[in-house]
């Protein structure tokens, strides 16, 4: 255990930063959802305690909590532990410290991907490509079978604004295997080049097989041949010409080869663009995907993930526009109302094997929506989904996973309970949603409610819009000393002997205002995403505060 955490198991004030920035990606208890480049989350600025941990030499609190957070698998944005060790590298000049991290470093990079987005960070904090950073690269691509990194780089040209070749000749990477170096001739100078450099060499020639076939993609204006490719290749869309974007022969071959989880996310798109054609090759591929248990296991889809698909198809007859019909690669305009029903039974299947295969929290929850005019807003950082499609989603998530589940909608001062079936679908919970109206919100009604009902409550969550619910309850109807959410919760935990009991605070549509001001034991969110779940069971485990 960290020497961060007192006896009493209250934890340290830097390790409680440390631990919220790899969560949440701020060292206050603040989810935003989105773009990381877009919000600006990965400045040296904004994680300023990993300077106050080094001054005192305390780098094991900050790889312990790397290696730890990485080792879970649980964190949303998989990329933090990179930034904090890019920071922490940044923040040392000791050259035994340093070789720690590049040790821990090596251990997180699994992949091309992972090494250029910490290169990225790297410069970001004002790292050079000094003689560590290039030695760990070197280390890198010597290191790595020839055949996967030949995979990894024929994936994409390039990652984070690098280029294979600008990191190649920067590092001066002496490979110590021929098949290696054919790796490296075809990143730098081309095909030509590394056929020459593999002449003779027998090791070479699964991956001079796989260059040549990558390069007759590229190239390729045939749909036959280009999904014949893509199977042998088992590769994804990037490396697919845009042409057959829209093609449903390609995407059948990239449904066979891609994990279950990415081919999830791409239904939303390939439903808008009407590539799913009911009783196509594509949707019986698809719909055999979707309900393969183990491909779902190796996946580690969260339920969240699929409800928000779900909800998509269920609701397609109302977010596509009938007039904006997009044009199959057949030439013809089809009707989008017959979108796949095969697709969306398998959808249902794949939830219910996901239930199945899921530990819930197991904590005692009260969840309180927002039923106001504003919940039609769509979601921060959402095109396609309005808040209160995104609190049916949430809800269902937990009346599906959790046993413990209060719910209720804010009416005024007061709180309205709903009774809803477990088995019910997203659908049907935002259709009982629709039936109710709040006429101001109260976020402190909550904390009220379960204090006269002396229910005991181990985590609220509250699904508002946004946080401007002051402005709009009348004046005079409550006393002041009753609006303050915090002194509500406060008041809680003292009078239920519950010290613990926490606060989730959504604003779905917007990232102005807060309710927690830094109180451990209250998370605000903004916006929604497959990857809030996440951050709800690590929060709510004690993972951070």
């Amino acid at each position: 255990m960290s020497s961060e955490i007192s006896v009493s198991g209250k934890m340290s004030s830097k390790l409680l930063r440390l631990r919220r920035f790899l969560y949440t990606g701020n060292e206050d208890a603040i989810y935003r959802t989105g773009n990381p480049a877009a919000l600006r989350l990965y400045y040296r600025s904004k994680l300023k305690v990993i300077n106050e941990i080094l001054k005192p030499n305390d780098l094991d609190m900050i790889l312990n909590e790397v290696e730890t957070a990485n080792d879970r698998g649980c964190l949303p944005r998989p990329e933090t532990v990179l930034f904090v060790l890019a920071v922490a590298l940044r923040c040392t000049r000791n050259y035994a410290r340093r070789r720690r991290i590049f040790a821990t470093l090596k251990n997180i990079c699994c992949s091309v991907k992972d090494l250029y987005q910490y290169i990225n960070f790297h410069i970001k904090c004002g790292g050079r490509f000094g003689v560590g950073l290039k030695n760990f690269i070197n280390q890198y691509f010597v290191e790595k079978d020839p055949l996967a990194l030949a995979i990894e780089i024929t994936y994409e040209d390039g990652c984070e604004g690098w280029e294979h070749k600008d990191i190649i000749e920067i590092c001066r990477i002496k490979p110590n295997k021929i098949a290696t170096k054919v790796v490296l001739e075809y990143a730098t100078k081309g095909l030509n080049s590394a056929i020459a450099c593999a002449a003779g060499d027998s090791d070479s020639n699964e991956i001079i097989k796989r260059f040549c076939q990558i390069e007759e993609l590229k190239n390729c204006n045939n749909a036959d041949n280009a999904a014949a490719l893509i199977t042998a290749l088992k590769c994804d869309l990037s490396v697919v010409p845009t042409g057959f974007h829209l093609n449903r022969q390609v995407w059948a071959a990239i449904a066979s080869v891609i994990s279950t989880r990415d081919l999830l996310s791409y239904l939303p798109k390939l439903l808008r663009l009407n590539v799913l054609k009911p009783g196509s090759l594509l949707e019986q591929i698809i719909s055999e995907y979707l309900v393969d248990e183990e491909l779902i296991e190796t996946s580690c889809i969260e339920l969240l993930e699929v409800l928000i698909v779900i909800t998509h198809f269920d609701r397609s007859k109302e977010e596509i526009d009938i007039n904006d019909v997009v044009e199959n690669d057949d030439g013809e305009d089809e009707d989008t109302e017959e979108s796949s029903v095969i697709i969306t039974n398998a959808l249902y299947t794949m939830m219910n094997i996901v239930i199945q295969n899921r530990q819930p929290i197991n904590k005692r929850f009260m969840i309180v929506i927002e039923l106001t005019d504003k919940m039609d807003y769509f979601c921060f950082n959402q095109e396609h989904i309005t808040c209160l499609v995104a609190a049916a989603v949430i809800l269902t998530a937990f009346i599906k996973l959790e046993p413990n589940v209060i719910v209720g909608i804010f009416n005024g001062n007061n709180i309205d309970c709903l009774e809803i079936p477990q088995n019910e679908k997203p659908i049907g919970i935002l259709s009982i949603l629709t039936r109710f109206e709040s006429s101001f919100v109260m976020p402190s009604a909550m904390f009220q409610w379960a204090l006269q009902k002396r229910a005991n409550i181990d985590v609220f969550i509250n699904l508002m819009s946004d946080f401007e619910w002051i402005t709009t309850i009348p004046e005079g109807l409550a006393d002041p000393g009753t609006l303050e959410p915090l002194d509500s919760l406060e008041r809680y935990r003292r009078e239920m002997s519950l010290p613990n009991a926490k606060l989730i605070s959504f604003s779905l549509s917007s990232p102005e205002w807060r309710i927690g001001r830094n109180n451990p034991g209250v998370l605000d969110v903004y916006g929604f995403n497959a990857e809030i779940m996440t951050v709800i069971k690590a929060f709510a485990n004690e993972l951070f505060r």
